[in-house]
């Protein structure tokens, strides 16, 4: 019984601080997919510079539909400028 007891009291502890667990998860996801759009520019540099190009458009694609989907956002025209920028330097090294 006391068990029990816990376990609810943490439950509705964490409903008061917020949400359930779901709603945490939910939160937390979102949390990671803005920080893996921020890497973007970083991380397909290095894909281009480690030779994945197929990898690099792959993941530029899903950061432009998530771009997209955030247009109104602060700072989504600078990081899109970005990543334009390291994607069309592959694309003139790779015509050379």
């Amino acid at each position: 019984m006391a068990g029990s007891r816990d376990e609810s009291m943490t439950k509705a502890d964490k409903e008061s601080k917020g949400g359930s667990d779901d709603a945490l998860a939910a939160k937390k996801a979102q949390r990671d997919t803005v920080r893996w759009v921020l890497g973007a520019p970083e991380r397909l540099q290095s894909m281009l510079d480690d030779g994945k190009s197929e990898e690099a458009d792959n993941d530029w694609a899903e950061v432009q539909r998530l771009l997209q989907k955030w247009d109104r956002v602060v700072g989504v025209e600078e990081l899109k400028t970005q990543c334009l920028k390291v994607m069309e330097r592959q694309r003139s090294d790779s015509n050379t």
